[in-house]
């Protein structure tokens, strides 16, 4: 009797090996722009990119916004948000193992935070 047999419920499933290539390019832009309103400063920005893999053609465009306001002489208090976009990993998108037919993954991301200088070579950042 083999010390393998029954084989155990937790032992790993069969494996296999194959080869699949996926071919893809991606392109992007950015612009934005500062405004200065007083000791608060905006930028208002954009990001399209293009995404090709196989005969497939994925784009988007995302809107970013961040604000920098001076408080204190030495002391700033900012924040952002933003929608980001990105391809599905190309294991996911395989046409052997995957599905060539995924669409960008996106979300959206924010942050607040404050940052002050202690010293001239010391500061304190957080968001």
């Amino acid at each position: 009797m083999s010390a393998f047999f029954p084989r155990p419920a937790t032992s790993d499933p069969p494996r296999f090996l194959t080869t699949d290539e996926v071919f893809g390019t991606s392109s992007s832009f950015y612009v934005d722009s500062d405004i200065a309103v007083g000791p608060v400063t905006f930028l208002v920005g954009a990001r399209a990119d293009l995404w090709t893999y196989y005969d497939q053609t994925r784009t988007s465009l995302d809107p970013r916004f961040a604000f920098r306001a001076a408080v204190l002489p030495f002391t700033t208090i900012k924040g952002n948000i933003g929608l980001y976009h990105q391809t599905t990993t190309p294991f996911f998108m395989a046409k052997k193992a995957g599905n060539p037919d995924l669409p960008l993954e996106y979300g959206w991301q924010s942050g607040l935070g404050v940052e002050t200088w202690l010293t001239r070579s010391l500061d304190v950042d957080l968001q």
